[in-house]
């Protein structure tokens, strides 16, 4: 630091003592204990230092009694005591707000007090453990209730009971979706249709979507209702005789089975109108038996795809017609109307999109160079969202302000500036999705055709015979 020369100073022959005269070696902390001072081109050793005005000398003053002298002190790097204090204050500081992030990091307890070095503001803040718990226990009320849009937690099936010690869940016995599962089933995961995980539609389960876990299995629930259930050794559907499994857009390619299906034919759940009529067999004997391919199974295979038997739907439906019989009638014959999903666009959004930036960044890699791996620096390009430095503001739109140690290593008041990601608004469409008949695709159950082929044949064989006897009797 520069040498002081502030001031006179009065000096006596033969004495140790120096007293000054405009001089602020105390107080500025300007003067302290091994500092070297110049008088008269010679130099002495400070060996303490009494006050603003008065120092004492480690060796006595030969020369000349002098006052109204000038004089020069040099330090010897130590710091200033005025400086040294300051410092000692703020490492005092941050070492207690050390202190206090340790305890923070290992406490037990609920809150612990912050102080912010700063502005020697204390807070009490949650503590990092008690923090912690929280959010395995998915305790939070407040963030519970509005971590979406909807209500994630509905307090109108929780009887209220949602407090920061709750864990989230469904704590109403009434919320076994209309009551119709037994009260040890457990709600797992409940989805809304967008796809946003929460545990109400508004005001209760009923109209959930989820899985549910019970005692002796799993339930699939889709409105409310028990769609699908996989226990020991039986994989079902929610309901009796009531859901299909694919349907005509979203077909199963193939089912692996040990054994063939089993068709309900109790005879006490059935109305009988009686056997296959001439019509319904003069029909039937109409249908042609065809070897065929798949067109998309020649469009992946080509010419080699494989040949199947069987007939084709549209001839059944002619071979009826031609005999005055509706296909539609008859449960062989099936038609099925197939939608696709279609994006239209409905209008235009304005959002703001992301402006995106090439910069360099340095780059360092190892590259072997005549068998000497070498540190190579150098920069790559990089492609990221442009920011640009804005100052923070409070609720008030006042700047924040924030203590920092300047340049010179002195203390200074600024803003406080962040870098804000750079978006530009951009009009683009608006689409929604919507269902579009793509027109019927038929089919046939060919359990019900071979029973035809079966009776078809069984009346001709009938017919044979009866011709046969009636040819030999003749002879």
């Amino acid at each position: 630091m520069p040498w002081t020369t502030s001031g006179t100073i009065s000096v006596t022959n033969n004495s140790t003592t120096v007293n000054g005269s405009g001089t602020t070696w105390a107080s500025a902390g300007l003067a302290r204990a091994g500092d070297v001072m110049l008088i008269g081109g010679a130099l002495f050793e400070v060996a303490s230092v009494q006050s603003n005005t008065q120092l004492t000398l480690a060796s006595n003053y030969l020369g000349a009694n002098a006052s109204g002298l000038s004089y020069a002190l040099i330090h010897t790097g130590l710091l200033p005591a005025e400086l040294a204090v300051q410092i000692s204050d703020l490492q005092s500081k941050y070492l207690t707000t050390i202190a206090q992030l340790y305890e923070w990091e290992t406490s037990a307890n609920p809150t612990v007090d912050l102080t912010n070095p700063a502005t020697n503001v204390t807070t009490a803040v949650t503590a990092l453990q008690a923090f912690l718990t929280s959010l395995s226990a998915y305790a939070t009320k407040t963030g519970a209730e509005t971590l979406t849009s909807k209500t994630l937690i509905s307090p109108t099936i929780n009887g209220g009971t949602i407090s920061n010690a709750t864990l989230l869940s469904v704590n109403n016995g009434a919320a076994g979706v209309a009551g119709t599962f037994a009260g040890g089933d457990t709600p797992m995961v409940i989805y809304s249709g967008t796809g946003i995980a929460y545990i109400s539609t508004e005001a209760d389960v009923l109209n959930a979507i989820g899985i549910y876990a019970g005692g002796n299995g799993m339930r699939g629930i889709i409105g409310g209702n028990e769609r699908w259930f996989a226990g020991n050794a039986v994989f079902r559907g929610g309901a009796d005789n009531f859901q299909t499994l694919g349907d005509a857009l979203h077909r199963w390619s193939v089912v692996y089975a040990g054994t063939g299906t089993i068709n309900t034919s109790d005879g006490t759940q059935k109305h009988v109108r009686s056997e296959l009529a001439e019509p319904e067999l003069l029909a039937w004997g109409r249908v042609r038996w065809l070897v065929f391919q798949f067109l998309d199974a020649i469009e992946r295979k080509g010419v080699d795809a494989r040949l199947h038997a069987g007939t084709i739907a549209q001839e059944v439906q002619a071979a009826f017609a031609a005999e005055g019989l509706d296909a539609a009638r008859y449960g062989l014959w099936c038609q099925d109307e197939i939608f696709e999903d279609v994006e239209e666009i409905v209008g235009t959004e304005t959002v703001d999109e992301p402006v995106m930036e090439t910069v360099d960044v340095p780059d360092e890699r190892i590259e072997i160079r005549s068998g000497v791996p070498t540190l190579v620096r150098g920069t790559k390009p990089v492609t990221r969202q442009a920011t640009q430095v804005r100052a923070v503001v409070d609720e008030a739109g006042d700047a924040v302000m924030v203590d920092r140690t300047g340049a010179d290593g002195m203390p200074v008041v600024e803003p406080l500036m962040v870098d804000v990601p750079i978006t530009t608004p951009v009009v683009r469409d608006k689409t929604e999705r919507r269902q579009v008949s793509r027109g019927m695709r038929l089919g046939l159950r060919y359990d019900q055709c071979l029973v035809f082929e079966a009776a078809y044949l069984r009346s001709r064989l009938a017919a044979a015979e009866a011709r046969i006897t009636a040819l030999e009797q003749g002879a």
